[in-house]
């Protein structure tokens, strides 16, 4: 995942929401399903511990542009909804 943390970084002037994609499927824990498709600025809380987060997590993230989630209707989200206090997935 470095590689493509490093390669986002690089273009966060273009793209500085990052979308977070599972493999949506009955192996899919209930974790990763809540952030499925949701996009958060690469500053955000959130991106603190970078897909896969646990064993077995096949999840990744992709860079988007502001016009980018327009066109795919998509909003920002917080990942203070997602993390506990101490910045733990929840």
């Amino acid at each position: 995942m470095k590689r493509r943390a490093e390669r986002a970084l690089e273009s966060i002037d273009t793209r500085p929401y990052w979308q977070w994609i599972c493999i949506d499927d009955a192996e899919t824990c209930a974790l990763c399903r809540k952030r499925h498709q949701r996009v958060f600025h690469y500053t955000d809380k959130i991106w603190e511990r970078l897909p896969p987060i646990h064993a077995g997590c096949r999840c990744r993230f992709r860079a988007l542009t502001s016009d980018g989630m327009a066109a795919q209707g998509l909003s920002l989200s917080s990942g203070a909804d997602f993390l506990t206090a101490d910045g733990k997935p929840k």
